[in-house]
């Protein structure tokens, strides 16, 4: 109880009342963009420019990681990575799918800021429709006006590329602004990433500093059995598992290559993260359907510069995704804007912390879930140990304390209710103050982009 009261009494000074001396009498809300990154967007210092490549491999669950815990050897180049690099144990996604966690590490907001709360995704009127009259439209929000990470690195100095292989990280929402080589597949494999890059690479599209940004699909449903590593089980779930983890293992020897082929080991600092995870039956469900438990909200978080940062290091810090965007613009010696609500861990990289350590440690992270079709939401508040999960409408609540129950089984939001109380009201002022900036777009939906929506999950039946 006592131990309780003190984290309840911490919490409430360091984040509704500021307690540093330095602070103001009356701060602004540390839950509107911009803030949280004002004193960064001051007092970053100038550096040489060297190259970054940030991966992202989408569906990729933490605990599917050596480097994580898990016991099988599914990523033996990231795991080299890890041992010289620094991994964040405690990150977490900003939502459960591709575009609204993608997007927050494009701008350093959350969904419910950035307004790409849905992406693409098809109703059974959908489907109807375009086995009719062969096409109909999806009306999505894009990124918002305000500059993307790709198009502040390029004003920074870098060049820019980029090759995808998600359908919504495509043009018609606004994922290709800032690049000056962007190439998207919807069916693209790692190893056609692969080849896209290294025929950039003969052209010499390389050269000077470069900004390169991959996101890697295979993990994502429907997973391939990858020779050699795919071993078949009778049950459903465990053959899942097996394909999940030969996928893992097939992008992961396509990195290392990558890396060997381009020289990562110099002067590049290598970013890995995932948009969210993936469940195999964890809480009833498979893939990463409406949800916010930590099988998809907990997130990859791996950084490789051993000239640079200490390595072979793990930091508990809890971070989230739009710290992404300001730690790649500080590493980049480049000022982060005022309106990002993300905060650099260059600090966290270089092995201290920065200002007074209680502002990393009662920190609020938020995530955010829309049902697909609507209306429901979900909204996640997480400060240290303590999960809070709410359901807008049915305000349905789950709270979980993540280092007695890692696996999010036990809700004990009825015996912790001073928890629930305090998590409550720091998600309410969040819900209250956001500003959504997104802008609207129409996508043409034909039969094959329909085909390649239901492989994938995308669609109402499988959602």
């Amino acid at each position: 109880m006592a131990d309780r009261w003190a984290w309840i009494a911490a919490a409430i000074c360091g984040i509704f009342v500021s307690c540093s001396p330095e602070s103001p009498s009356s701060p602004e809300s540390p839950l509107e963009p911009g803030n949280a990154s004002e004193s960064l967007a001051t007092t970053t210092e100038n550096r040489t420019l060297g190259n970054q490549v940030l991966v992202l491999i989408d569906t990729l669950r933490t605990d599917h990681l050596p480097f994580y815990g898990y016991s099988k050897d599914t990523a033996p180049y990231l795991n080299r990575l890890a041992k010289q690099g620094v991994i964040f144990t405690q990150a977490h996604s900003t939502s459960s799918w591709t575009a609204p966690s993608s997007a927050s590490v494009f701008t350093g907001l959350y969904p419910p800021q950035h307004g790409i709360t849905q992406g693409f995704h098809a109703t059974r009127t959908h489907r109807d429709e375009v086995a009719s009259s062969g096409r109909d439209e999806l009306k999505l929000r894009g990124l918002p006006e305000s500059p993307t990470l790709p198009e502040l690195m390029r004003e920074a100095g870098y060049r820019t590329l980029a090759v995808t292989g998600n359908v919504n990280i495509s043009a018609p929402l606004g994922f290709d602004r800032g690049f000056e080589h962007f190439e998207h597949f919807r069916r693209a494999t790692a190893d056609w990433i692969r080849d896209r890059v290294l025929d950039w690479h003969s052209k010499g599209l390389f050269e000077g500093p470069y900004f390169l940004y991959l996101h890697v699909n295979d993990a994502h449903m429907p997973y391939e059995a990858r020779s050699p590593w795919y071993q078949p089980h009778e049950e459903d779930v465990q053959d899942a598992l097996s394909r999940y983890d030969s996928e893992i293992r097939y992008l992961d020897q396509i990195l290392g290559e990558l890396h060997e082929t381009l020289g990562w080991e110099q002067d590049t600092l290598v970013t890995v993260v995932s948009d969210h995870g993936e469940e195999f039956m964890d809480h009833g469900q498979m893939g990463h359907k409406y949800s916010l438990y930590r099988e998809l909200n907990d997130a990859v978080f791996l950084f490789h510069q051993p000239q640079r940062f200490p390595g072979n290091r793990q930091v508990s810090t809890p971070v989230s995704l739009v710290d992404v965007l300001p730690t790649l613009l500080d590493a980049a010696g480049n000022a982060v804007p005022l309106d990002r609500v993300g905060r650099s861990l260059l600090p966290l990289l270089q092995g201290g912390e920065s200002g007074d350590a209680a502002e990393w440690s009662e920190r609020v992270l938020f995530a955010h879930r829309e049902r697909e079709p609507g209306p429901d939401r979900l909204w996640g508040a997480i400060r240290g140990p303590w999960k809070l999960i709410v359901e807008e409408g049915t305000e349905q609540t789950w709270l979980f304390h993540r280092d007695r129950d890692p696996k999010e089984q036990e809700n004990v939001a009825e015996v912790e209710p001073d928890v629930v109380r305090f998590l409550g009201q720091a998600l309410r002022e969040f819900r209250e103050n956001r500003k959504v900036h997104g802008t609207s777009t129409t996508i043409d939906l034909d039969a094959e982009l329909m085909d390649d929506l239901e492989a994938l999950g995308y669609t109402e039946d499988s959602r």
